[in-house]
């Protein structure tokens, strides 16, 4: 029968990692985070991480990933979608 593989442990947040607080975004806040979180993703560099802390974050538009090799580190985050018609995290 199949069985289940553990893990390895997920890597420690590097001490580079952008943090989406210092855009502007506010967790659990039940406002709009979706310019705070698009101007965080525009600031990521190749390969860096972005770290949402634990919360939910709202947004009304898609969240497009324009860098490579970036990391969204989100441990007890949620992202929260408000608009249906417009709600993706975008990988471009």
């Amino acid at each position: 029968p199949p069985s289940c593989a553990s893990l390895p442990p997920l890597a420690a947040t590097p001490k580079d990692a952008l943090d989406v607080t210092a855009f502007g975004a506010r967790a659990d806040d039940d406002g709009d985070d979706s310019a705070a979180i698009l101007r965080a993703l525009d600031a990521l560099k190749p390969n860096q991480w972005l770290r949402f802390p634990p919360g939910r974050y709202l947004h009304d538009r898609r969240l497009p990933i324009r860098t490579r090799g970036v990391v969204l580190d989100g441990r007890g985050a949620t992202l929260h979608a408000t608009n249906p018609a417009d709600m993706a995290l975008l990988v471009q």
